[in-house]
C-alpha cells in the first residue's frame, strides 16, 4: 500500500498462514485478531441459514413464534452490546481492557450453541417457544460479550484509512475460512438430503462449537500479548460514569457520517432481516437444492468472496474513494441479484423455459447458472460489507476530536445496537411472511413451492426497494481519505503507522 510498510510491525505470520490468507503482508497481529472473524463466520452463516428451518420445519414451531424468538433475543443483545462496549472502553486489568471480557465469552457462547439444538421439547407451542427464546437469548448475549470488545480491539490495533479496509478485507478472508470449516461437514457428512432429519442439525451445531471455541479461543488467547504492548496505563483509564456516557452516545448519535451510515444500514438491516431466514426455505422448495448442491455451489462461490477481498485492497491501495466504491458495488448487486431468481418466478407462473428445469442438482444447467450468479453475488457483496466495516470504523477518529475521548467499543456496539433492534422489524415481517405464504399449514410439496415461490417474489421486490434507500442515504458520508488524514495528525497519530506510540487518552 502507498502509504503503509505492513512489515514495520511484530513480523509475518510464516508461510503456512500466509499462504492460507492470500495474504503476504499478514501480521500476526492481524493473524491472531482474524482467528477469531473464522469463528464468527461459521456461527452466522449456521445460524443465518439453519435455526429458524429447524424450530419451524423440524421442530414444529409456528414461524411467527419461532421469529418472534429470534428477534427478542436480538433485542437483548442489542440492548447489552453498549453496555459491554462501554465497560470494555472503561475496564481496567493487567491483560488489556478487552480480552478478559473476550475470554470471558468464549466457552458460553459454544455452549449455547449446542444446547440450541440439542433440547428438543416436543410439547406445546409456548414451551416450544419459551426454550427457543431463552436459548437464542443466551447464545446471543454470550456472543456479545466476546464480539463487542474483539470489534473495538481492531480500531485500537489500526487507525490508518487503508490499514482498516486491510483488516476488514483480512477478516472477510477469515470469515469465508470459518464458514467453509463448518458448513462442508454440515451438509456432505450431517444433513439429510431432504433436510428433515434433526440429528443432522445436533451434530452440525456440536461440530460448529467446536470450531468457534477453537478459533475464537485462541484468538482470545493470543490476543492479550498485543494488548499488554498497546494498552492504556490503568491509571489513565477513566472509570465508568453515566455521566460521561451520555455527552458521548449524544456526541456520536448526532454525527452525520455516523448517521448516514447508521440509516443505510437500516434498509440493508430490514431486507436482511426478512431475507435472513428464508434462504433454506427458497433452497429446499423453490430451487430443490439438496445438502450436497449447496456443498459443491458453496465450493464455487466463495472464491467469488476471496477475490472480491484482494480486489477491494488492490483498489484502497490505488487511492479509490470507500464511499463511491461502496455505491457502485451496491448498485452492481442490486440491478443483478433479481436476474435469475425473477427468471424462475416468470417460469413458475407463466409456463415458460426462460431457465433450464430443475432437480437435477449439479448435472443441471440451472445449477451452474445458480452458482455463476452466487459467485458475483459474492464478489459485489463482500467488497461491499468490507467498505462499509473500514467507513465506521474511521468514525472513531471524527468522534474522539469531538469528544476528547476514545470510544471504539461505543462506537461499534451503538451501531450494533441501533442495526440489530432495526433488523428486528425485518425478522418478525419474516415470519409474518412465512406464515402469508402458507409454510405453517402447507403438507404437501407442491404446497410448499407455491409459499416459496410467493417467498422469492418478496425477496426481489425487498431487495430492490431497501437497496435504493440505502445507496440514497450513503451519499451522506462525509469522511473522505484527506479529512481521515487530518484528524490522524490533529490526533498526533502518525497517519503512515498503525498505531501512536504513546497511547494516552484524549
Amino acid at each position: 500500500m502507498s502509504s503503509t510498510n505492513f512489515k514495520s510491525l511484530e513480523g509475518n505470520v510464516g508461510p503456512i498462514r500466509g499462504i492460507l490468507f492470500l495474504a503476504p503482508q499478514m501480521t500476526k497481529k492481524m493473524w491472531y485478531w482474524c482467528a477469531g472473524s473464522v469463528g464468527n463466520g461459521g456461527l452466522f452463516e449456521f445460524l443465518g441459514m439453519f435455526l429458524l428451518y429447524y424450530y419451524n420445519q423440524i421442530l414444529g414451531l409456528s414461524a411467527y413464534l419461532a421469529t418472534t424468538a429470534i428477534a427478542i433475543s436480538i433485542t437483548f443483545d442489542a440492548i447489552s452490546d453498549p453496555a459491554i462496549g462501554y465497560l470494555s472502553d472503561r475496564h481496567r486489568h493487567p491483560l488489556g481492557r478487552r480480552i478478559p471480557f473476550m475470554l470471558a465469552g468464549v466457552l458460553p457462547t459454544g455452549l449455547c450453541i449446542i444446547l440450541l439444538f440439542a433440547i428438543k421439547i416436543e410439547l406445546s407451542q409456548l414451551l416450544l417457544f419459551l426454550q427457543m427464546t431463552i436459548l437464542t437469548t443466551l447464545l446471543r448475549i454470550a456472543h456479545t460479550i466476546y464480539n463487542v470488545p474483539r470489534e473495538a480491539l481492531a480500531l485500537e490495533m489500526y487507525r490508518n484509512y487503508d490499514e482498516r479496509t486491510a483488516l476488514w478485507s483480512h477478516s472477510k478472508i477469515a470469515n469465508i475460512l470459518g464458514i467453509a470449516l463448518v458448513m462442508a461437514p454440515a451438509l456432505l457428512f450431517f444433513m439429510s438430503e431432504d433436510w428433515n432429519d434433526p440429528n443432522g442439525f445436533i451434530w452440525s451445531a456440536i461440530w460448529l462449537s467446536a470450531i468457534f471455541i477453537a478459533y475464537s479461543g485462541y484468538s482470545a488467547w493470543r490476543m492479550r500479548h498485543i494488548e499488554i504492548e498497546e494498552k492504556l496505563l490503568p491509571s489513565e483509564i477513566p472509570k465508568p460514569s453515566l455521566k460521561e456516557l451520555l455527552p458521548e452516545v449524544k456526541s456520536l448519535i448526532t454525527n452525520k457520517s455516523w448517521l448516514a451510515l447508521f440509516f443505510a444500514m437500516i434498509f440493508f438491516g430490514l431486507n436482511g432481516g426478512l431475507n435472513g431466514g428464508s434462504s433454506l426455505y427458497l433452497n429446499n422448495y423453490f430451487w430443490h437444492w439438496g445438502p450436497s448442491d449447496l456443498f459443491w455451489s458453496g465450493f464455487i462461490q466463495l472464491p467469488g468472496a476471496i477475490a472480491s477481498s484482494l480486489w477491494i485492497l488492490a483498489l484502497i491501495e490505488k487511492r479509490f474513494d470507500k464511499k463511491q466504491l461502496a455505491i457502485y458495488l451496491a448498485l452492481a448487486a442490486i440491478v443483478t441479484a433479481p436476474i435469475l431468481m425473477g427468471a424462475r418466478l416468470i417460469d413458475i407462473h407463466y409456463d415458460t423455459s426462460i431457465l433450464p428445469p430443475t432437480g437435477e442438482g449439479t448435472l443441471s444447467l440451472l445449477w451452474w447458472l445458480f452458482c455463476i450468479n452466487a459467485f458475483v453475488q459474492n464478489f459485489l457483496w463482500t467488497g461491499f460489507w468490507i467498505l462499509i466495516a473500514s467507513m465506521f470504523s474511521d468514525i472513531v477518529e471524527d468522534e474522539a476530536i469531538k469528544t476528547k475521548r476514545r470510544s471504539e467499543g461505543l462506537v461499534f456496539s451503538a451501531n450494533n445496537l441501533l442495526n440489530k433492534l432495526v433488523a428486528n422489524v425485518g425478522i418478525l415481517a419474516s415470519g409474518f411472511m412465512l406464515t402469508w405464504a402458507g409454510f405453517d399449514i402447507a403438507q404437501t410439496l407442491l404446497e410448499k413451492e407455491v409459499a416459496a415461490s410467493y417467498l422469492a417474489l418478496v425477496w426481489i421486490v425487498s431487495g430492490a426497494v431497501a437497496g435504493t434507500l440505502s445507496i440514497v442515504m450513503l451519499l451522506r458520508y462525509q469522511i473522505t481519505r484527506f479529512e481521515h488524514d487530518q484528524q490522524l495528525e490533529n490526533l498526533g497519530f502518525n497517519k503512515d503507522n498503525y498505531f501512536h506510540e504513546s497511547r494516552t487518552d484524549l
